[in-house]
């Protein structure tokens, strides 16, 4: 361990020194970072040790030193890193120096003082700063040992879940990736978006029977789930036929449970699709018209179903229509 000299000052420099360090912050706020820089300069040279001014010095530095200019940078870092190691009670030097030297790339400084400041008493918005960190460091085992972490102290989330099924993926682990969030829905077996969730996984990267399996599971369940319902009709518009494709949507259209945004933007990838069929024309007026029949609180569907009009090219009674469907809403 590095030892820290400290300056004893008289009742005159400890007055004199504030008045420096305290202006600099002000011209500091006020965008006048040359004149801060000459005020802090002064004050180091009262105490040379003082761990705030030395953190305010190292973030001009940081902050303003010029493209390429790597000495002005590296003087910002040492400047913290004085600060850090002679102030070890206000973490926020260390985490803002962590932060530095990740944005350098120099990731195993930054991992070393993350590593340093969890030690003893981990924070949870620290090991996932850390985690962050050892991603970018393509050190993937010591960033799920860091969620891990957080999780014996947070409990497991679909946060947590889902970073470690990131983590997993790149190492081409995808046992244990889907086993991640496996292990969310087992800890959770009421909440079934959990299971969902899963076969939208498994359709992203292909496994597109596991996927459908899972829909079908869910459904079997709880026919009326939002989740599974919007998930299988992408699955069926991707893979098809079409007649299994419409009976998802008209499902998903019918069900009061799913919002108007999530239904809205349902009939929007029908109205996109390419090439369109008659099918799917006549499907999209139907469900339209089913549901501007109800009283829409939200004008998502009538903006939706205006915009296919006017591409369609209805005639202007067609779309004046349409457009007061948009502003009853």
């Amino acid at each position: 361990a590095e030892t820290m000299e400290t300056c004893v000052l008289t009742a005159d420099e400890q007055a004199r020194y504030d008045a420096l360090f305290f202006e600099a912050i002000r011209y500091k706020e006020r965008g006048d970072n040359a004149e801060a820089y000459e005020l802090l300069r002064t004050a180091l040279a009262i105490d040379p040790t003082a761990p705030e001014a030395l953190f305010e010095m190292g973030q001009i530095l940081v902050t303003y030193a010029a493209y390429g200019d790597t000495a002005t940078y590296q003087r910002g870092l040492d400047c913290m890193r004085q600060a850090a190691l002679r102030d070890s009670f206000h973490t926020d030097i260390s985490e803002q120096l962590a932060a530095c030297y990740a944005r350098s790339g120099a990731y195993d400084q930054a991992i070393d003082i993350y590593r340093h400041l969890t030690a003893h008493r981990p924070k949870p918005a620290m090991l996932i700063k850390m985690a962050g960190i050892q991603e970018q460091a393509t050190d993937y085992t010591g960033a799920i040992a860091s969620i891990e972490q957080y999780e014996a102290l947070q409990g497991r989330d679909e946060n947590t879940s889902l970073v470690k099924f990131r983590l997993y993926s790149r190492m081409n682990d995808y046992s244990r990736a889907y086993a991640a969030i496996e292990d969310l829905y087992t800890e959770n077996p009421d909440n079934l978006a959990y299971r969902v969730l899963l076969g939208d996984l498994y359709m992203q990267n292909g496994c597109k029977e596991m996927a459908l399996a899972v829909y079908h599971d869910v459904l079997a369940v709880q026919p009326d789930n939002a989740e599974a319902q919007l998930s299988l009709a992408e699955y069926y518009r991707h893979e098809g036929p079409d007649s299994l494709y419409h009976v998802a949507l008209r499902r998903v259209v019918h069900n009061d449970i799913i919002g108007t945004a999530d239904k809205a933007n349902a009939l929007l990838r029908l109205a996109q699709r390419q090439p369109e069929t008659a099918a799917d024309s006549t499907l999209f007026m139907q469900l339209c018209a089913y549901a501007l029949a109800k009283r829409q609180t939200e004008p998502d569907i009538a903006i939706v179903y205006f915009s296919y009009l006017k591409a369609s090219g209805a005639d202007d009674m067609r779309l004046a229509r349409a457009g007061e469907k948009v502003l009853e809403a």
